[in-house]
């Protein structure tokens, strides 16, 4: 990938680590901005 952004958070911008990109390649967010955007999706739901 040619991307320099590849890796890194998109909302934080920390390194996503490295079990989580082996898990999911795709991954755009590091595993707490992850949880804390399901989180907020649950409440936004009821």
């Amino acid at each position: 990938m040619e991307d320099e952004r590849f890796g890194y958070c998109e909302s934080c911008g920390v390194e996503i680590g490295i079990r989580r990109l082996e898990a999911r390649p795709t991954a755009d967010l590091c595993i707490d901005c992850k949880t804390l955007a399901e989180i907020r999706e649950k409440q936004m739901a009821g």
